[in-house]
């Protein structure tokens, strides 16, 4: 929706998942294929910002990502492993 007012547009029509960051004049957005995608608000110009390496984290699950105001950095959460464990109760009341 406009600042000023009016009516609402869709502007990005990927699954974002909530991973997507509003800065500057753009929305930066990981769309699930190992990709950072800028929406420019102000000429609406869509396009591929950087792309992620094979074998790079599954970043775009985490649902985190951080530009900086100034649009130079981007901030994203990267997973070196997961692990859990499981554990075995006996006589439990």
């Amino acid at each position: 929706m406009p600042p000023a007012g009016g009516s609402p547009r869709l502007v990005v029509t990927s699954d974002l998942r909530s991973t997507w960051e509003l800065a500057g004049r753009s929305i930066y957005y990981l769309n699930g294929d190992r990709a950072v995608w800028v929406y420019r608000l102000d000429n609406g110009r869509r396009f591929e910002y950087a792309r992620f390496p094979p074998g790079a984290s599954p970043i775009f699950m985490l649902g985190n990502l951080t530009v900086s105001a100034d649009e130079r950095v981007i901030i994203y959460p990267a997973v070196d492993r997961r692990e859990s464990d499981l554990m075995l109760v006996e006589n439990f009341r």
